[in-house]
């Protein structure tokens, strides 16, 4: 019976676990696609990664004197991959005797953290490296190529980010009341549709960050979240009734992204149609697994155990952060 037992746990484990692991995946990506660049392929330890901060602009030429003409003022950054992996060991007298079927749905939660690390890294360099399970996320949170934090009043050098007093972060109000929040909303919006380069030109035609955004918030407050783009009336600060709710009248697309990794009052507010992504995920080498059972393993013949490890190497990473504001 042992070898019945066993036979039928490890090819059935392998499809169960990169089942879960597929399954996990796409929703990571269907709730981060809008704000995250998901796959950045790389084919070394470190990639350097470069952008154009501003392009020369039109302006008078003189008659008789020389075209007016500029560099391209670029940055260059570079991001390392780190490893990552998750051993499973298994007794397989514990395989043997497992009549609930427990040891499978743990080994699959495995599974599902490893899918997670891209929103797991997302919601680590959000907070500033205050989520739960700091400690298991890369050694490093990343800079924007500006030298700053990814929600920052000022860039690298001291100046006003994107200049602006404040840069990319939005004071906020609190988020008691839907008011509040529809507030910081069309106000964090406003502040980014103001971002100069450094030809003191907007980053953005305002149109474009009026089309779409999505905000990320402590799943927590999500009774005023979802009465901030829903309710047709909102109350005002006075108590009456406001006479309509600017986000409907509008007809703002607003995508909303709860998530108990957010753990105080603050959130973010991203322009979906950005052409960019501020966060993005480096893909040095994709997940893959290492079996070790009694058929191939010393190891698992000499300690009677069933060894599953699976490892990969990536990094979260940051690019400037032109579409994005936090709002805290």
């Amino acid at each position: 019976m042992r070898v019945n037992a066993t036979a039928l746990f490890f090819p059935k484990l392998r499809t169960d676990f990169w089942a879960t692991y597929q399954a996990n995946e796409t929703q990571v990506d269907a709730r981060l696609a809008k704000i995250m660049n998901l796959s950045i392929p790389s084919t070394m330890a470190s990639e350097a990664f470069g952008y154009a901060q501003a392009a020369p602009v039109a302006r008078y030429w003189a008659e008789g004197a020389a075209i007016p003409s500029d560099e391209f003022l670029t940055n260059l950054f570079l991001q390392r991959s780190y490893k990552f992996g998750v051993g499973v060991e298994i007794a397989q007298t514990a395989i043997e005797d497992d009549q609930s079927k427990m040891i499978m749905s743990r080994v699959l939660e495995s599974a599902a953290s490893f899918a997670m690390l891209k929103e797991r890294h997302f919601y680590w360099l959000f907070t500033g490296g205050t989520t739960v399970d700091a400690i298991q996320m890369q050694p490093n949170l990343p800079l924007a190529p500006d030298g700053a934090s990814w929600f920052s009043a000022t860039d690298g050098g001291g100046a006003a980010r994107f200049g602006l007093a404040g840069g990319n972060i939005q004071p906020t109000s609190g988020v008691g009341s839907p008011t509040a929040i529809i507030s910081d909303m069309v106000n964090g919006m406003a502040r980014m549709a103001g971002f100069l380069n450094q030809e003191n030109q907007p980053y953005w035609n305002p149109s474009d960050v009026q089309r779409e955004i999505a905000i990320v918030f402590n799943s927590a407050n999500y009774l005023n979240f979802r009465s901030a783009l829903s309710q047709m009336f909102i109350v005002a600060a006075s108590g009456n009734a406001a006479p309509s709710n600017i986000v409907i009248d509008a007809d703002l697309k607003v995508a909303p992204i709860p998530n108990p990794r957010i753990t105080n009052n603050n959130w973010g507010i991203f322009a979906t149609s950005s052409p960019t992504k501020a966060p993005f995920w480096l893909e040095r080498v994709a997940p893959k697994e290492v079996v070790g059972e009694t058929g191939n393993s010393d190891v698992a013949r000499e300690w009677d155990v069933f060894k599953l490890y699976v490892r990969s190497r990536g990094a979260i990473g940051l690019s400037l952060p032109i579409q994005s504001i936090g709002v805290q």
